[in-house]
């Protein structure tokens, strides 16, 4: 076997730990929300302690971000 199988074969064996995570994750939030115990429905993610992603990056300078827009489009 090549180094690169090996890498492959170690992510593949990840990404199934991953899923098997999430799977008992998702039965164990269905329970838990069954229940009737909590306010809201706790989700998968909660349970697995992962952060939503940020999908935009917060922006610092507005005044500035603006100004190079405005420069960008030549206005």
């Amino acid at each position: 076997m090549t180094p690169h199988e090996i890498t492959l074969i170690a992510e593949a064996k990840k990404f199934q730990k991953e899923e098997q995570l999430h799977l008992v994750a998702w039965a164990v939030a269905h329970i838990i929300s069954y229940t009737g115990k909590l306010k809201r429905p706790v989700p998968p993610s909660k349970l697995l302690g992962k952060k939503k992603e940020q999908k935009t990056k917060p922006i610092k300078d507005k005044k500035k971000a603006w100004e190079e827009l405005l420069k960008r489009f030549g206005m």
